[in-house]
């Protein structure tokens, strides 16, 4: 981690926003995880316009 992201971390919706295709491929899936990736796309879209 360098000085500039411990100074600066990223928003929740920053970090989604870089695995959208990861959480997208994980929500359609039958594993236990896609709860959980399904929460994050839904939280991303409805706070990404908030940053």
């Amino acid at each position: 981690m360098s000085l500039d992201q411990r100074r600066h971390p990223k928003s929740a919706v920053e970090v989604i926003e870089e695995n959208l295709d990861l959480f997208g491929r994980l929500a359609d899936t039958d594993l236990p995880v896609a709860v959980d990736a399904q929460a994050a796309l839904d939280y991303y879209e409805n706070h990404r316009e908030d940053e």
